[in-house]
């Protein structure tokens, strides 16, 4: 019987394994093929369009992404963690509550975008900023609803990240972002308006939310409001609701501040940056939530003794990525500008060298992911009170300092009090590595010699 128990337990070790190496495959393509769509979505957007329009549409992100977040109850985490998460009842009670959360974010954006149109009228907003300009209640208004339609995404796709089962996932990301890059296109060709980045958002949410419905495997979600599932999926959320609350302020009280000092052009180039500067966070993100919390929660419900193995390596495989790709950009940002945009863009790339610093202090998120999955959610909410405040102290004492560059570089460090506490918390559950912190930390020279060597030579070939 005892052979029969470990035989068994070595099978599902194998089968995780199996399903870990798919999932990681799975993310890790889809990211760079969809990372490879935006580029060149970005890329040509940027020469049938306007600088400023670039800076209108990422205050209007801005604004739902802060009203979504801020409206965030757990109901991801809770599918995926909760140990009820395969019951119709919790299921359809989630999903009700998702297409409720949809309709009451549109709403807000709503009233945000009324809000701005009566200030702008009255005189209230400066002049030179990105929320005087005449467009963006509109823009606001109508690429909010992308809220309501991605509330009625099916259920099913969580289920499949709580099993980590992603090949269907990514195909219906990667289709979704191809469908909309053919919309957004020739609209900007043929009307050079920033409504052809609003149709793109609205046709990708759509096609999200129909392909999950008709093409994943899964029972058919429908409404249903169960009291105490509900409360159960709210209580569970609480935590949840108040990090991301202070999550989503942290990571875009940047461009919410910026737009009140800078004109449209000059948030643009800075917006352009932040999205170069994004995609290796963008691909240590997905890792960590498709991959790294079912993973980390599985481990921690059933061999609690491996958490630290298991989150180690992790952290080497992300470090190293984050790490490298800091290094690279500070020496190459402008070279990797120069190559991908026209003359007008040339800003981007100092913006991005010092953006690159992020990425250091970025690769620390990993350890949220664990936190949760250890059910130490209000570590994470502290982590998360700290940066926010942290950005509120450096961007403007650095803007008032230094000026524009001296915000872009309070962006980029003000994790700094972010990392000393996961220091903290990882020591205090002895998850800390003193040898591990100090090795990992070679790694951006390294990167940095690569950027160097790129540079010289995209100068020798005169590109």
């Amino acid at each position: 019987m005892e052979d029969l128990g470990l035989n068994a337990s070595a099978s599902k070790a194998a089968s995780l394994r199996v399903r870990l190496l798919r999932a990681g495959g799975w993310t890790l393509s889809g990211h760079f093929i969809g990372l490879l769509f935006r580029l060149v979505s970005n890329l040509i957007m940027s020469r049938l369009l306007a600088p400023e329009l670039f800076g209108i549409m990422a205050i209007s992100s801005v604004i739902q992404i802060v009203t979504a977040l801020l409206s965030d109850i757990g109901l991801r985490q809770a599918i995926v963690q909760h140990a009820r998460a395969e019951d119709p009842s919790f299921r359809n009670s989630a999903w009700t509550l998702q297409v409720v959360r949809g309709c009451w974010i549109w709403a807000i954006c709503l009233l945000a975008a009324g809000g701005l149109r009566l200030a702008n009228l009255g005189g209230l907003l400066p002049a030179t900023s990105v929320y005087a300009a005449s467009g963006l209640p509109a823009v606001v208004a109508v690429s909010s609803f992308s809220s309501v339609i991605s509330g009625l995404q099916s259920m099913k796709a969580l289920m499949q990240t709580r099993n980590i089962d992603l090949k269907r996932i990514t195909l219906i990301e990667l289709s979704a972002q191809i469908i909309a890059l053919l919309v957004a296109i020739p609209l900007a060709f043929y009307t050079h308006s920033i409504w052809a980045f609003v149709a793109s958002g609205l046709i990708s949410s759509a096609v999200t939310t129909l392909l999950s419905h008709f093409w994943l495997y899964g029972p058919r979600d429908r409404l249903e409001w169960n009291s105490e599932e509900i409360r159960e999926i709210v209580h569970f959320g609480k935590w949840i609701f108040l990090t991301s609350a202070l999550a989503v302020l942290a990571s875009n009280a940047d461009r919410l501040l910026l737009g009140v000092w800078l004109g449209p052009a000059e948030l643009g180039y800075y917006s352009i940056a932040l999205n170069l500067a994004s995609v290796a966070d963008g691909l240590a993100d997905r890792l960590f939530t498709n991959v790294a919390f079912p993973l980390f929660s599985e481990v921690a419900r059933n061999r609690p003794s491996e958490v630290s193995i298991v989150y180690l390596r992790g952290r080497l495989l992300s470090d190293s990525l984050l790490l490298a790709t800091a290094g690279f950009l500070f020496a190459a940002g402008r070279s990797i500008v120069g190559i991908l945009y026209d003359p007008r863009y040339a800003e981007v790339g100092q913006i991005l060298q010092i953006l690159s610093f992020g990425l250091v202090f970025t690769r620390f998120n990993l350890a949220h992911t664990l936190y949760i999955s250890l059910g130490r959610p209000d570590y994470v909410t502290i982590i998360s009170m700290t940066k926010f405040v942290s950005l509120l102290m450096f961007v403007p004492a650095l803007f008032y300092a230094f000026g524009f560059y001296g915000a872009i570089a309070g962006v980029a460090f003000h994790m700094l009090p972010c990392a000393l506490i996961v220091f903290f918390y990882d020591y205090k559950h002895d998850f800390h590595r003193t040898l591990f912190e100090g090795g990992i930390a070679l790694i951006w020279p390294l990167g940095w010699l690569i950027g160097h060597a790129f540079s010289a030579l995209v100068t020798s070939l005169k590109i």
